[in-house]
């Protein structure tokens, strides 16, 4: 009786750093001082206020606002209309551009945190104020399109990346993440054609390895793919996914002395992920090693204990041994976790019948 699919895990592409830190600002609605007293932010009424009194001269008010402006910041957008009203009272190329600076460092470390916090709505609002106001900034454009692709935007996503790039042409990560955006749109050649800039930008980018390993896999081309991980190994000797997905591979091969090998290296970067654990239960159960493969899948979901698909494996050991009560129990949860899985809906049944 066939029983029980197997189901081991890849790990998909590898983004860069999602959210880079190049400009700083202080808090929003107040900054430090020297003696870490907080004042408010100028308003613009403030300062044309004080642009248009007669107690010093026009000069002096810009140059005495100018550095009132870098010690406390500013809380309004410089907008055109704002820029107009500005000059009207009387302000001078100096203290706009200053307003301007200030208002890139807050728009831009705030679109940052939003990001962070996964409110990518609110950070693309915030950059594309960046952009406009600094129409030529390497960060907020990549920044942007780390946050689009986050939100499956893909087309927006490769804009801005485009726009990176034009920037800044050797920018080995605008490169990867373009890459991995055309990945997802299941454009494996281009995305492959990004990870080669990158690796020419940068030849030691373990990342930019990984990703291109799997994009070979989804091309069924193993063999680059396998050479490809042994690259990103070679950079970054504890890169624990290109460990697993080159294990993977192996077991599909059926040489499961080097699929253990990179399991247990799996388990030694990354102790607490429960799917180097599920992988190498995969492989003593292919062995015929069952209590081993029952041990690592009730690792897997003792760190895990939604883990459907090591649930789904323990039941296949378990039937291995003849202990159908606990596969048909194992199988249950599965269904409790995804009703709709129907591998686990037609083994359970087997599994049922054969106990008639």
């Amino acid at each position: 009786m066939r029983l029980i699919f197997t189901r081991s895990l890849f790990l998909t592409v590898f983004p860069a750093v999602l959210f880079l830190f190049f400009l700083t600002a202080a808090a929003p609605g107040q900054t430090a001082t020297a003696g870490n007293q907080q004042q408010p932010e100028l308003t613009i009424e403030d300062i044309l206020a004080e642009l248009r009194s007669n107690k010093t001269t026009a000069e002096q008010r810009n140059k005495l606002l100018n550095i009132e402006v870098k010690r406390r910041n500013v809380d309004f957008l410089l907008d055109s209309e704002a820029e107009k009203k500005l000059r009207q009272a009387g302000a001078g190329n100096d203290l706009i551009d200053t307003i301007r600076r200030q208002n890139v460092d807050f728009y831009f470390n705030r679109g940052l945190n939003f990001g962070k916090q996964g409110d990518f709505i609110s950070a693309i609002a915030d950059l594309s104020k960046v952009i406009e106001l600094s129409p030529n900034l390497y960060e907020a454009y990549y920044n942007r399109g780390l946050a689009y692709s986050e939100k499956n935007e893909n087309d927006l996503a490769i804009a801005d990346f485009d726009k990176a790039l034009v920037i800044r042409p050797s920018e080995a990560a605008a490169y990867l993440n373009r890459g991995s955006v055309y990945e997802a749109k299941g454009e494996l050649d281009r995305a492959i054609a990004n990870y080669n800039q990158a690796l020419s930008t940068n030849p030691g980018y373990a990342l930019a390895y990984f990703n291109r390993a799997v994009a070979y896999a989804k091309k069924k081309d193993f063999a680059h793919a396998l050479a490809d991980y042994d690259k990103a190994i070679l950079y970054k000797p504890n890169f624990a996914g290109a460990y697993n997905n080159r294990g993977n591979i192996y077991r599909n091969r059926k040489d499961y002395e080097r699929a253990l090998a990179d399991y247990n290296k799996v388990i030694q970067y990354e102790p607490d992920d429960p799917r180097g654990y599920n992988n190498r239960g995969l492989v003593y159960r292919e062995k015929g090693e069952l209590d081993r493969a029952v041990a690592d899948f009730d690792k897997a979901v003792f760190l895990k204990v939604d883990y459907a698909d090591a649930y789904y494996n323990r039941a296949g050991a378990y039937a291995a041994k003849g202990d159908n009560d606990k596969a048909i129990a194992d199988l249950r949860k599965v269904l409790q976790l995804n009703p709709d899985d129907e591998k686990a809906k037609e083994n359970l049944e087997r599994l049922l019948k054969k106990k008639q």
